[in-house]
């Protein structure tokens, strides 16, 4: 038996490339789409909070937008954003069950 490598030379690369290309097509099969997933996770998230902070940044000014056309009547200002906010929440209490006549 004699260790010289086979006639064609360009065995190492071939094989080097064989497995490069394998590694490959298995990398963007799981990690691209695992990848993309995580980004759209992370930016959702963001989003609601960010959102989240922005409602309640709203909310403050808009009662303290109140409290000043109302001159300095601050419980005109919380009953009427509280009464925004209870109307929204009664309308999320609506729609949370699909009715029984349909």
């Amino acid at each position: 038996m004699s260790s010289t490598p086979p006639n064609n030379g360009d065995w190492v690369t071939t094989v080097v490339g064989f497995l490069e290309r394998g590694v490959g097509a298995v990398r963007d099969r799981t990690t691209a789409p695992a990848v993309k997933i995580a980004r759209a996770l992370v930016w959702g998230l963001l989003a609601a909070m960010l959102g989240a902070v922005a409602l309640l940044l709203g909310l403050i000014a808009i009662d303290r937008a109140i409290v000043i056309v109302t001159g300095h009547r601050v419980y005109l200002a919380h009953m009427a954003v509280g009464i925004v906010l209870m109307l929204g929440g009664l309308i999320a209490m609506r729609k949370r069950h699909v009715s029984e006549e349909s």
